[in-house]
């Protein structure tokens, strides 16, 4: 009677040990991170001093409710594009939009933290602008692809 009484206690002992072992192990484990990449085509620009959006680029299936972004990859390109004029480019999601910068090309890409911290489950949209001193219409700028690598931390 009295060995099955330390057996449970033996027992009881090695389960406690056992789940302060795994809540240590919690506690020193970095936070999980994933990603994803989506694409779209780009706008097509008809005009000067117009803003222009891209589709919007949802998360994939999978993606994390919790997940908070860290950073977002960016790129763009034009098939075509006047020379001669200034194109503005940024990007926005449910919280905010961001100027990325401008080019007088027909393509950019860089890197941002101007997201970091928001929901990872947040759509993206580019937008651009072709500046000039007056409106008109110009040949069309075809847009080509449109392109961001969200990473995120859960």
């Amino acid at each position: 009677m009295r060995l099955s009484r330390w057996a449970g206690l033996a027992a009881v002992t090695v389960a406690l040990i056992a789940l302060s072992a795994q809540s240590a192990d919690a506690r020193s484990r970095p936070d999980t991170s994933g990603g994803y990449t989506n694409t779209v085509v780009g706008p097509t620009i008809y005009q000067t001093n117009d803003i222009y959006q891209s589709t919007d680029m949802v998360p994939l299936t999978g993606t994390p409710s919790t997940g908070t972004i860290g950073s977002v990859s960016y790129s763009w390109s034009y098939l075509t594009y006047p020379t001669g004029y200034t194109f503005y480019f940024g990007l926005c999601d449910h919280y905010r939009c961001v100027t990325l910068g401008s080019s007088y090309g027909g393509g950019s890409s860089g890197s941002t933290t101007a997201f970091a911290g928001d929901n990872a489950l947040t759509d993206f949209a580019f937008y651009f602008d072709v500046y000039d001193t007056t409106t008109h219409t110009i040949t069309p700028c075809y847009g080509a692809r449109d392109s961001i690598n969200v990473n995120y931390t859960f």
